[in-house]
């Protein structure tokens, strides 16, 4: 399954992108953090990682195999953060370094940018998969379509704020001026989640749309990258007309398997304020809720 997992990584390794580091021994106390994720293999929400280290230009997915229910292949999110900083520059930089990675689009007040540390993907342990990097069987799903289907919400398709601001919710199309011209039209949207391309009617079938047909395979097509661009990735104009050209490997993925805890903590309030001088604030956010990706009947 690892390996097959790295090959889904690969799809994502083109993207151009600088992330800078999170290094929680970097800020003099008391600024940490700790990651957030739905715990993988159990379910548990909020799971806290006390000062995560992510090397620059990589991103950490926590990766695991729980009953799903239901027809539902697999889900994923990006991860959330819970950020203690100081109300001074050093303690400023540091939330900003934490929520976006240097990534300043994402901070603003419609962002425009994403930069997730990662997050975290859980496969349905019910499902008849193809666990091969060879084509899926007649009956199977294909481990390696939908890995790469999860990865793509990790990476914020469906889930970043950014995404939601082209989102033309009276007509239910995605807005986001690369994907339109991929596309030659506002791209139709699934319904009711807004977060996939709708399941028909795009050629060639995207990899995120809702549903795979089982014995079938989907890798990402130029209308996924393009949905990446739109939420702030910098992709290769190479991989916009034609998928699979011009691959520039600068980003590495760590995939973290089987990681077990039943540690729970509190939900993330709606708004933060800066503490007083000198003393220090809980920050934490999350991020959209799992989206799930169930197999078509084949």
């Amino acid at each position: 399954m690892r390996a097959v997992l790295d090959l889904a990584a690969l799809q994502f390794t083109p993207l151009l992108d600088t992330l800078a580091e999170i290094d929680p021994g970097s800020v003099p106390a008391p600024n940490s953090w700790s990651a957030l994720i739905r715990q993988p293999t159990s379910g548990v929400d909020s799971f806290a990682i006390p000062d995560l280290f992510v090397a620059d230009d990589t991103l950490i997915v926590f990766v695991g195999a729980r009953d799903l229910g239901g027809t539902t292949a697999g889900e994923a999110a990006p991860g959330g953060a819970s950020i203690a900083f100081t109300s001074n520059p050093t303690g400023s930089a540091w939330r900003n370094q934490v929520d976006a990675r240097g990534e300043t689009g994402e901070l603003d007040p419609m962002p425009s940018d994403f930069g997730p540390w990662g997050g975290w993907i859980s496969f349905d342990t019910d499902t008849n998969w193809n666990l091969a990097a060879g084509l899926p069987a007649a009956g199977q799903v294909d481990f390696l379509s939908v890995a790469v289907h999860e990865l793509g919400h990790v990476f914020g398709f469906g889930s970043a704020a950014s995404w939601d601001e082209q989102i033309n919710f009276g007509d239910g199309t995605f807005i986001g001026a690369t994907a339109q011209g991929v596309h030659g039209a506002p791209v139709p949207l699934a319904v009711p989640d807004d977060a996939h391309w709708a399941n028909s009617g795009l050629s060639p079938e995207p990899a995120m749309d809702p549903a795979i047909t089982t014995g079938t395979r989907k890798l990402l097509t130029p209308l996924d990258y393009a949905g990446l661009a739109d939420i702030g990735w910098d992709v290769p104009l190479a991989l916009l007309p034609e998928p699979g050209t011009g691959m520039l490997v600068t980003m590495a993925l760590v995939l973290l398997i089987g990681v077990a805890s039943t540690r729970r903590s509190a939900p993330p309030p709606r708004a933060e304020r800066p503490p007083p001088p000198g003393r220090a604030a809980a920050r934490r956010r999350g991020r959209r809720r799992s989206r799930g990706w169930a197999p078509a009947r084949g």
